[in-house]
């Protein structure tokens, strides 16, 4: 088990020679225990375990940087669960929440190397893509994250059925554009998919799927 200790040296000396040291050391294992824990409930959504919308608004600038600089991420993406509301009244809260973890789940398994994935809102999720980077490549990944995330999740002997909407602002095309126009343009994007008849994808600038 890891330890972490605090140690205190201090030093007596005579005419400029240090003739005695002397210290002590304290084991602070529980008080980094319980700051780490803090830490974690501050940043973490504490039903499904991912990342929270500070903690996602925060260090999406450290993925995506707001100077311009793009590195490798592609898009940005706003995922909405479908008929949620409906599942919610139908069969209860439990069942939502338990709707969201699977969700969470299934999104941490099919992007573990995305940039960054969260729960930004009560049925929204939020992920920076790194890759593909071709609109086209990026618009079929999403399209079988729709499927996935729609797929029937059995629980407490009751089948339950939601889709997914997506919307995606492609980063640095046609031109580069800052942070909070991003989230704007994806945003944009979601609510089409939405009003196209929802379990849709499409990107912002004109460009979608079904």
């Amino acid at each position: 088990e890891r330890r972490w200790m605090r140690l205190s040296i201090n030093a007596i000396g005579e005419a400029g020679r240090i003739v005695r040291i002397f210290g002590s050391k304290q084991d602070i294992t529980s008080d980094r225990q319980t700051l780490e824990s803090l830490r974690r409930q501050a940043e973490t959504d504490p039903l499904t375990g991912l990342a929270n919308r500070s903690v996602f608004q925060a260090r999406y600038r450290e993925v995506v940087s707001d100077s311009l600089n793009y590195g490798s991420a592609s898009a940005l993406v706003l995922i909405d669960l479908d008929r949620f509301k409906e599942l919610n009244d139908t069969f209860g809260h439990a069942a939502g929440d338990a709707c969201l973890c699977e969700a969470a789940m299934r999104l941490s398994r099919a992007f573990q190397n995305a940039g960054l994935v969260a729960r930004i809102g009560g049925d929204e999720f939020a992920l920076i893509l790194r890759a593909p980077v071709a609109p086209a490549q990026i618009v079929r990944v999403l399209q079988e994250t729709v499927v996935m995330l729609s797929r029937p999740l059995f629980w407490n002997g009751v089948r339950l059925e939601i889709g997914a909407s997506i919307g995606a602002a492609l980063i640095g095309r046609p031109h580069r554009r800052r942070i909070t126009e991003l989230f704007a343009e994806a945003d944009v994007a979601l609510y089409d998919a939405k009003a196209a008849g929802r379990n849709r994808v499409y990107l912002f600038s004109n460009e979608g799927g079904s």
